[in-house]
C-alpha cells in the first residue's frame, strides 16, 4: 500500500455510549460481547481509511481494517492471527474466511481448507505501521473477490495479552460490495479456551453503556492519502 509522507489524521473516536455489551457464560468460562449499536459501516470512497480494533479495551489496537474505493482489508498487529481460506499452489495464504455460526474457535480448526495466519503471510510478525493486509472484500469492475456471500458470518481472531492466548471473532456482514458492517466482537477471557462463533446480542437486548469504566473498547478511524490500496493480502502469489 503506497502512502503519502503526511501523517494520519485522526477522524473519529466511536464513544461506549454507542456500545452495547453482554457478558455471558459459556463452557464454564467468561466471553465478552460487545455489540455495536448501530453496526460500523466500514467502506471509503476517497482516501483510504484506517478503523483499528481495540477487543478488550486496552487501548492498544489488535487488528485493523483498511478500506478505500475497491474494498476492505485486515492487518493484524503484532503476533496476532486470524483464519484464512487457503487459495490453491503456488499461492501462499488466501483471502480471510468467513466461518459460519457455530464454528469452534481455537488452536485446532475443524476445516481443513482454512488455518491460522499472520497478515504478514510470511514474516508471520506485523510491525508497526508495516503495510501488509489481508484480503476480506475487493470489488473490481469485473465484481467482487470475496470468501464472504452477503450475509453475517464471522472472522475468527487470535490475540495475545499478558495472561497469554485468547481466542474471539468479529461479526460482519460482507459480499458483494465494496464494504463490510461491522456488528460486533466476542473474545473468550480464559487464556486457551476456544469460543464458539454466534451474532452478538441484538442492541434491544442489553444495557447501553453508561460511561468507560466498564470496558474502554475503543474503535480509532484514521484517514491517510494514498494512490490505491494495494495490500500484501493473504493469497498473493509469492
Amino acid at each position: 500500500m503506497a502512502t503519502a509522507s503526511r501523517p494520519m489524521k485522526k477522524l473519529h473516536h466511536l464513544a461506549p455510549l454507542a456500545l452495547a455489551m453482554a457478558v455471558v457464560l459459556q463452557a464454564s468460562a467468561e466471553v465478552v460481547s460487545v455489540t455495536l449499536a448501530p453496526p460500523l459501516d466500514i467502506m471509503e470512497s476517497g482516501y483510504v481509511r484506517l478503523d483499528e480494533i481495540d477487543l478488550n479495551g486496552d487501548s492498544i489496537a489488535d487488528f485493523t481494517f483498511a478500506s478505500d474505493s475497491t474494498g476492505v482489508f485486515l492487518r493484524t498487529e503484532r503476533a496476532n492471527r486470524f483464519v484464512y481460506r487457503a487459495s490453491p499452489p503456488p499461492n501462499i495464504g488466501g483471502p480471510v474466511a468467513a466461518l459460519p455460526s457455530g464454528f469452534v474457535i481455537g488452536t485446532t480448526l475443524s476445516d481443513m481448507s482454512v488455518a491460522w495466519a499472520s497478515s504478514d503471510i510470511l514474516g508471520g510478525y506485523v510491525d508497526p505501521g508495516e503495510q501488509s493486509f489481508a484480503l476480506v472484500v475487493l470489488c473490481l469492475n469485473t465484481g467482487c473477490s470475496t470468501d464472504f456471500r452477503n450475509r453475517r458470518d464471522f472472522i475468527a481472531l487470535e490475540f495475545r495479552l499478558p495472561d497469554g492466548i485468547h481466542y474471539g471473532y468479529l461479526d460482519v456482514f460482507a459480499g458483494t460490495y465494496a464494504g463490510i458492517s461491522l456488528h460486533g466482537w466476542a473474545y473468550e477471557t480464559t487464556p486457551g479456551m476456544p469460543i464458539v462463533a454466534q451474532a452478538v446480542p441484538e442492541p434491544g437486548t442489553v444495557a447501553l453503556l453508561l460511561s468507560g469504566a466498564v470496558l474502554g473498547v475503543l474503535i480509532r478511524r484514521r484517514r491517510r492519502q494514498t494512490q490505491a490500496v494495494r495490500a500484501a493480502a493473504a493469497g498473493e502469489t509469492r
